[in-house]
């Protein structure tokens, strides 16, 4: 779906799982979820028996709150093991009917992608191990908070006592120079959640959205800043 604007609604042929909302009729037509599946595929097979009972699939450009890559990390084995496996499920249930001379290609290009999954997620693994690749500090990133008044000073010591490069949001001239990103550094936007509920807070990052800002918040309970890799107290 990357070809797809993500601002207008688009007719597709799969649905993602993780937020989709689906006619009782057309369940009760044709059928739930297929239970032979585990964690991934599930949609798939679904959206394509919708497809084959003659509704269709849209995406709609609505906000919604998701945690991506969560449930599994992609940089684990069982990913590519369930992943995978869940092809080889949807390949059955769908085309078991053809030859082996069909199948086979489709059969042996799984285990290849299969296999090339597995070969990079060992060599990010090695890398990983030996130091090459390192998480995140949150001295290699920027941040601009926009938090409640008195959550300032609070804000001010953390940011001292882990020598984070950061502005409040307000200080404008500074604020701007860090959302236009003259370099490869990511800048994170925190959220007092105090001050924002989640609507607000997804409201303002789709509006003023750009590659190189992140999603950030501010717990002032546990005088903590959570970003996408750790949590700084």
């Amino acid at each position: 779906m990357g070809y797809l604007p993500w601002d207008l609604p688009a007719q597709i042929e799969i649905v993602s799982g993780a937020f989709c909302m689906l006619r009782r009729q057309a369940l009760d037509e044709i059928g739930l979820l297929d239970e032979d599946f585990f964690m991934y595929g599930e949609d798939i097979d679904l959206s394509y028996r919708l497809l084959k009972g003659g509704w269709e699939n849209w995406y709609l450009p609505l906000k919604i709150l998701h945690y991506k890559g969560e449930s599994t990390q992609k940089t684990n084995f069982r990913y590519v093991h369930v992943f995978y496996e869940a092809m080889f499920i949807f390949l059955r249930k769908h085309y078991g009917h053809l030859g082996c001379l069909l199948s086979l290609p489709i059969h042996i290009g799984i285990y290849c992608k299969a296999c090339l999954a597995l070969v990079s997620t060992l060599f990010e693994k090695v890398k990983y191990s030996m130091g090459f690749v390192s998480r995140r500090r949150a001295a290699d990133a920027r941040y601009i908070f926009d938090v409640d008044e008195d959550n300032r000073d609070v804000c001010r010591q953390l940011i001292h006592r882990h020598g984070l490069t950061a502005v409040f949001a307000g200080e404008k001239e500074m604020s701007d120079s860090y959302e236009c990103g003259d370099d490869d550094r990511v800048n994170y936007y925190v959220y007092d959640i105090s001050k924002y509920s989640f609507n607000e807070m997804l409201e303002s990052l789709s509006a003023h959205f750009r590659d190189n800002q992140q999603f950030a918040l501010y717990n002032p309970a546990l005088k903590a800043l959570i970003t996408d890799s750790e949590i700084i107290q």
